[in-house]
C-alpha cells in the first residue's frame, strides 16, 4: 500500500468525525433558536357552555385568566385515550399542586359519558377536580368547540355496530396549549412520552410573560 493510500485511509475516519461533530454543532443550534422563538398565536377560543363530571354546568369563560390544556378523548377508548389521560396526569403531577394551569378534557361520546362515567373516569386518572374538568352535553355544542374553537378533529363512525371500541369516534390525540387570554399556543402530539416536558417548558414560558410575538406558525 502507498504511503498516499495509507494517509487516506486513515484520515476518513477522522473527516467523518469532524463532519458529525460539525453536523451535531448545527442540529443543536437550530433546535435553540427553535426553543427560543417566541410560541405562535395560532387562534382564539370563543367561550362554549357544557357540563362538568359533577353535572355542574361549565362555562369556558372560567378559564379567562388561566393557562390550560384541552384534549377530546371517550372513555370507551381503550388505547390512544388512555394515554392521553395518562400523559395529562403526569403534566398534573409534574407541574405540582401550586400550579394554577387548567385540564379540560372533552368527550367525543356524548350519550354515553355521562357526568357520572366522567366522574368514575376522573378518579381512575386521579384527577384533581379543582384544575382538570372532565366535560360533557349535547354533542353539537361538544363537537362545534373541538372542531371551531379548538382546531382538533372529531366525528363519530358511521358504522359503530361494526367498530372496534377504540374506533367509535375518530378524534385527533393532541394536546392544545391556550395561554390566559384565550389564545391557541400549540399542539402537542398527546402521545408522545415527551410531551410532559415540551408541555411544562411551553408553561413556563407563558408564565413568565412571553407575549404575542411571531403571529401565525403551524399547527
Amino acid at each position: 500500500m502507498t504511503s498516499r493510500k495509507l494517509i487516506a485511509r486513515l484520515a476518513l475516519p477522522a473527516l467523518l468525525g469532524c463532519g458529525l461533530v460539525v453536523l451535531l454543532v448545527l442540529l443543536s443550534r437550530v433546535d435553540a433558536r427553535r426553543q427560543s422563538a417566541p410560541l405562535p398565536v395560532l387562534g382564539s377560543v370563543a367561550d362554549f357552555s357544557l357540563t362538568n363530571q359533577f353535572g355542574n354546568a361549565f362555562d369556558s369563560a372560567t378559564l379567562r385568566g388561566s393557562i390550560w390544556v384541552a384534549d377530546v378523548f371517550f372513555t370507551r377508548c381503550p388505547g390512544p385515550c388512555v394515554r392521553l389521560n395518562t400523559n395529562l396526569r403526569r403534566l398534573q403531577d409534574a407541574l405540582g399542586d401550586e400550579d394554577e394551569t387548567r385540564i379540560v378534557s372533552l368527550t367525543a361520546d356524548a350519550a354515553f359519558d355521562t357526568p357520572e362515567v366522567l366522574r368514575r373516569y376522573a378518579e381512575r386518572f386521579g384527577a384533581d377536580s379543582n384544575r382538570w374538568s372532565f366535560l360533557t352535553g349535547p354533542q353539537p355544542v361538544i363537537y362545534r368547540a373541538v372542531t371551531e374553537q379548538l382546531g382538533l378533529a372529531v366525528a363519530e363512525n358511521p358504522a359503530p355496530e361494526r367498530a372496534a371500541p377504540q374506533d367509535l369516534f375518530v378524534h385527533s390525540t393532541r394536546l392544545v396549549l391556550v395561554d390566559a387570554a384565550g389564545r391557541i399556543r400549540g399542539y402537542f402530539d398527546g402521545e408522545n412520552p415527551g410531551v410532559v416536558k415540551e408541555l411544562q417548558a411551553a408553561i413556563r414560558r407563558l408564565e413568565l410573560g412571553e407575549g404575542a410575538e411571531g403571529l401565525g406558525g403551524e399547527e
